[in-house]
């Protein structure tokens, strides 16, 4: 059960559908790459809302690299910026195909 696995969010996600559903995520593994720059970016506003650019550099460097983001900088502290909705529309893309490839194999194996 995923409570018996380490890991968390995201990642404790994946490790259950690899080790439990015995599901290969091979196929969106670069769908997978951009959830978890969104992880970054979600945690970054969770938790502190913003980036020391010494101590956060690849942190930033993942979040930079997520489109429709902006990083503004505010007295050397780095602070998220929405563009546009778009980058939460692919979020939900990236979440679908991810679900969808899971749904498929799941039914496969039924």
């Amino acid at each position: 059960k995923i409570d018996d696995l380490n890991g968390k969010g995201v990642f404790k996600f994946k490790k259950y559908i690899n080790k439990v559903l015995n599901i290969d995520l091979k196929y969106v593994e670069k769908e997978w790459i951009e959830i978890e720059k969104f992880n970054q970016l979600r945690n970054f506003i969770a938790h502190n809302d913003q980036l020391d650019k010494k101590r956060d550099a690849g942190r930033i460097r993942k979040i930079r690299n997520i489109k429709g983001i902006k990083l503004v900088d505010e007295n050397n502290k780095l602070r998220p910026h929405f563009s546009d909705s778009n980058s939460l529309y692919d979020l939900i893309g990236l979440i679908n195909k991810i679900l969808d490839e899971v749904y498929n194999k799941r039914a496969v194996h039924s």
